[in-house]
């Protein structure tokens, strides 16, 4: 399947200046692919796995311009932020029909291996850090079979990861910036999910 993990809750802010509230980030997805199998147990419910990769990025513009040494002229400059996760999820579904188009709830949780990496395009220093966390679907779709064994599969699920807050600053001063903005990556953040596929029978 393929599909895209929308946001619903911030995923990473910044502060540029002393005493300033932290500020989004410029709005992002996450881009993702999907591979899932399940096994029906009397028909209308399925036991279901899935792993998938998505990957997100977003930056903003730095409210200072630096200074190009070889023209003289002022060029913007930008923080950055990075995420890549791999979730794998067991679950269950209820399948609420048995004719050509079926309508079906689910649920499940597992973990998601996490990288989320905080950077500037200006300087070589970054911070990175890879987490294994929590992470919960709740899930409702339809699939429409168009052969008897195969059929196209339209869903939407909410996400939960149980990530940490987790603040950079190269300064090393909390949340008060020193020359670069201050970077924070938020915790435990919501998405919804939208995907469709093909999916087979055997």
């Amino acid at each position: 399947m393929l599909s895209t993990l929308i946001p619903i809750s911030p995923i990473v802010k910044s502060i540029e200046s002393a005493g300033q509230d932290p500020a989004n980030l410029g709005y992002s997805t996450f881009f993702n692919f999907e591979l899932g199998a399940s096994i029906s147990l009397l028909y209308h419910w399925q036991i279901y796995s899935l792993v998938g990769y998505y990957t997100y990025d977003t930056r903003k513009e730095n409210s200072n311009k630096g200074t190009d040494p070889a023209s003289g002229q002022s060029w913007p400059l930008f923080h950055q932020f990075e995420m890549s996760c791999i979730p794998i999820i067991v679950g269950a579904k209820y399948r609420f029909s048995t004719e050509d188009v079926v309508p079906y709830v689910g649920a499940g949780a597992g973990f998601s291996f996490v990288k989320r990496k905080s950077f500037y395009d200006y300087a070589p220093m970054a911070d990175e850090e890879n987490l294994n966390v929590v992470t919960v679907q709740l899930l409702a779709g339809v699939e429409f079979y168009f052969a008897p064994r195969m059929g196209l599969r339209i869903e939407a699920a909410g996400y939960y990861m149980r990530l940490p807050e987790r603040v950079y600053n190269p300064a090393g001063t909390g949340t008060n910036p020193g020359q670069n903005p201050v970077i924070i990556s938020q915790a435990n953040p919501l998405s919804i999910r939208y995907a469709s596929g093909v999916f087979f029978q055997f």
